[in-house]
């Protein structure tokens, strides 16, 4: 089997304690959001990605805080966290003025905010999307890899 850079990656991982697989996707999580936080803040694409997924989760958004100071997370968390709040202002504005308009006696507040939750939310945390393709593939790597002896020994 050709050994490629991943394989050597791997069996390094296979050094620390816990799940390798764990290892390679928190990696790849904290490498991702660094490159999110500083060199693809201004791209637009990138941007609105964010955007429709309206924001991160709960997960990787704690995990801004832990990148290196040298990307300047705050800064680009700031960046996508004003598109968020414009979004959800412009999303709150619509969905108010459309109950207005058809409202006789009162607005349905709980109503209300079931759409603009509905709205807001249009696809999964891109750190999440992204983790998990590279997930699949790490455990496809794992079943491949797990009969060379080498790979055996230190899996064990």
């Amino acid at each position: 089997m050709n050994k490629d850079r991943s394989y050597f990656v791997f069996l390094e991982t296979l050094e620390k304690p816990g799940c390798p697989i764990c290892h390679r996707v928190m990696d790849d999580s904290r490498a991702y959001l660094d490159s999110l936080m500083y060199e693809r803040v201004l791209d637009v694409p990138t941007r609105l990605g964010v955007m429709d997924s309206f924001g991160f989760c709960n997960w990787h958004t704690w995990q801004t805080p832990a990148l290196p100071p040298v990307c300047a997370p705050t800064v680009g968390f700031s960046i996508f966290a004003s598109d968020l709040l414009r979004k959800f202002d412009l999303l709150t504005q619509a969905t108010l003025d459309k109950d207005q308009k058809r409202r006789i006696w009162k607005i349905s507040l709980k109503g209300a905010m079931k759409r603009l939750s509905s709205l807001m939310k249009g696809n999964a945390c891109p750190v999440c999307v992204y983790v998990e393709r590279g997930e699949f593939h790490y455990l496809r790597e794992l079943a491949d890899w797990i009969e060379e002896e080498q790979f055996l020994s230190a899996y064990k």
